[in-house]
Protein backbone atom coordinates (compact mmCIF):
# COMPACT_ATOMS: atom_id res chain seq x y z
CA UNK A 1 0.00 0.00 0.00
CA UNK A 2 1.60 3.31 -1.09
CA UNK A 3 1.66 6.15 1.21
CA UNK A 4 -1.26 8.17 -0.16
CA UNK A 5 -3.35 5.15 -0.11
CA UNK A 6 -2.48 4.94 3.67
CA UNK A 7 -3.19 8.38 4.52
CA UNK A 8 -6.52 7.91 2.54
CA UNK A 9 -7.47 5.34 4.34
CA UNK A 10 -6.99 6.36 7.85
CA UNK A 11 -8.85 9.37 7.03
CA UNK A 12 -11.72 7.44 5.74
CA UNK A 13 -11.67 5.45 8.88
CA UNK A 14 -11.52 8.49 11.11
CA UNK A 15 -14.48 10.29 9.00
CA UNK A 16 -16.99 7.04 10.01
CA UNK A 17 -15.65 7.09 13.61
CA UNK A 18 -18.45 7.60 16.19
CA UNK A 19 -15.62 9.83 17.63
CA UNK A 20 -15.71 12.59 14.94
CA UNK A 21 -15.99 16.05 15.33
CA UNK A 22 -15.03 19.00 14.78
CA UNK A 23 -12.56 21.36 16.77
CA UNK A 24 -11.04 24.45 16.23
CA UNK A 25 -7.19 25.69 16.66
CA UNK A 26 -6.12 28.84 17.52
CA UNK A 27 -3.23 30.58 16.35
CA UNK A 28 -2.84 33.35 17.91
CA UNK A 29 -6.01 35.50 16.84
CA UNK A 30 -7.07 33.36 13.73
CA UNK A 31 -9.03 30.37 14.12
CA UNK A 32 -9.31 27.71 12.13
CA UNK A 33 -11.51 24.69 12.34
CA UNK A 34 -10.56 21.00 11.93
CA UNK A 35 -12.90 18.75 10.73
CA UNK A 36 -12.83 15.58 11.10
CA UNK A 37 -10.75 14.64 14.40
CA UNK A 38 -11.06 11.60 16.32
CA UNK A 39 -12.05 13.71 19.76
CA UNK A 40 -11.54 11.77 23.80
CA UNK A 41 -12.58 13.88 26.44
CA UNK A 42 -12.90 13.22 30.14
CA UNK A 43 -10.97 14.67 33.34
CA UNK A 44 -7.55 13.51 35.29
CA UNK A 45 -9.33 12.74 38.85
CA UNK A 46 -7.61 9.49 38.94
CA UNK A 47 -4.15 11.04 38.72
CA UNK A 48 -5.43 14.24 40.65
CA UNK A 49 -6.29 11.87 44.01
CA UNK A 50 -3.23 9.50 42.90
CA UNK A 51 -0.11 12.00 42.93
CA UNK A 52 -1.81 15.34 43.96
CA UNK A 53 -2.49 17.06 40.83
CA UNK A 54 -5.09 19.66 40.27
CA UNK A 55 -8.20 18.28 38.80
CA UNK A 56 -8.67 19.34 35.28
CA UNK A 57 -10.63 19.03 32.09
CA UNK A 58 -8.60 17.08 29.36
CA UNK A 59 -8.86 16.47 25.88
CA UNK A 60 -6.84 13.69 23.41
CA UNK A 61 -7.46 15.03 19.53
CA UNK A 62 -6.56 13.70 16.28
CA UNK A 63 -5.86 16.12 14.06
CA UNK A 64 -5.93 15.18 10.12
CA UNK A 65 -2.82 16.56 8.47
CA UNK A 66 -4.93 17.32 5.61
CA UNK A 67 -7.09 19.84 7.59
CA UNK A 68 -4.67 22.29 8.62
CA UNK A 69 -2.55 24.75 6.98
CA UNK A 70 0.41 24.62 9.44
CA UNK A 71 1.43 22.44 11.90
CA UNK A 72 0.02 23.07 16.00
CA UNK A 73 2.42 24.52 18.55
CA UNK A 74 2.35 24.40 22.21
CA UNK A 75 1.06 28.16 22.31
CA UNK A 76 -1.72 27.15 20.61
CA UNK A 77 -5.02 26.81 21.83
CA UNK A 78 -7.86 24.24 21.08
CA UNK A 79 -11.50 25.71 21.36
CA UNK A 80 -13.91 22.08 21.74
CA UNK A 81 -17.86 22.47 22.98
CA UNK A 82 -17.12 25.84 24.27
CA UNK A 83 -13.79 25.48 26.32
CA UNK A 84 -10.77 26.16 25.48
CA UNK A 85 -8.08 23.94 26.15
CA UNK A 86 -3.97 24.55 26.39
CA UNK A 87 -2.08 22.06 24.47
CA UNK A 88 0.09 19.83 26.40
CA UNK A 89 1.92 17.60 23.82
CA UNK A 90 1.59 17.69 20.05
CA UNK A 91 3.29 14.17 18.78
CA UNK A 92 3.05 12.98 14.75
CA UNK A 93 5.59 15.38 13.24
CA UNK A 94 7.52 12.42 11.27
CA UNK A 95 6.35 12.64 7.28
CA UNK A 96 4.78 9.31 7.59
CA UNK A 97 2.00 10.01 10.15
CA UNK A 98 -1.21 11.38 8.70
CA UNK A 99 -2.35 12.85 11.69
CA UNK A 100 -0.82 15.47 14.78
CA UNK A 101 -1.79 13.30 17.88
CA UNK A 102 -2.47 16.36 20.34
CA UNK A 103 -3.20 16.14 24.35
CA UNK A 104 -5.17 19.51 25.60
CA UNK A 105 -6.23 20.23 29.55
CA UNK A 106 -8.47 22.97 31.17
CA UNK A 107 -9.26 24.07 33.99
CA UNK A 108 -12.81 22.61 35.77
Amino acid sequence: MSPAQFQKSVLRGMGASPFSSSVVLIYGGTRHTCPGCVVGSGDNKAKADQYGLEHERTLDVHIPKSTLTRAPEIRDLIEYKGRKYTLNSIEGHDDFSPVYVVSASAPL
